[in-house]
């Protein structure tokens, strides 16, 4: 009989822990509720971020197993796919330096043709419009030639 009384007084302990717990419990409830969304919100990126890493394990995996030549194949492509690059790159910079000449070259004739007619105060703001060329460089070609 003491037994059962001993289990029912620590019963009633329990119990009334617990309810001295409750508001604890709900508070911190309420606290980590949005964690919770934002926990669910991320799910989908994690899982995402997972799948990389699978096929980027697998992808050293493969470059393990294949052999030293066919490495060396890769970097060689690789390496001739950028000199191509460069290659296009000089090319163009090649093409801008020549349309940049004809630039300075319309707009130098276009000087002598307005300064017969206007200022050369608003010149530069003319020619701007006319070529579609920033004022800053329109004046800065007119006065690399010694015309302002």
């Amino acid at each position: 009989m003491k037994e059962d009384e001993k289990q029912q007084a620590l019963n009633e302990i329990f119990q009334r822990l617990a309810q001295s717990f409750q508001p604890i419990t709900e508070r911190l409830q309420q606290i980590t509720q949005p964690f919770q969304q934002i926990t669910q919100l991320l799910q989908p990126l994690t899982e995402s971020m997972e799948h990389i890493h699978a096929v980027k394990t697998e992808i050293v995996r493969g470059l393990d197993e294949s052999t030293l030549d066919e490495l060396l194949e890769l970097l060689r492509l690789q390496k001739r796919l950028h000199e191509q690059r460069k290659l296009g790159g000089r090319v163009t910079g090649e093409q801008r330096t020549q349309a940049s000449k004809v630039d300075h070259a319309e707009v130098i004739k276009r000087f002598h043709e307005l300064k017969k007619t206007m200022s050369v105060r608003g010149i530069a703001g003319t020619i701007a419009r006319e070529t579609k060329l920033h004022p800053t460089t329109v004046r800065r070609i007119l006065r690399k030639a010694g015309l302002k």
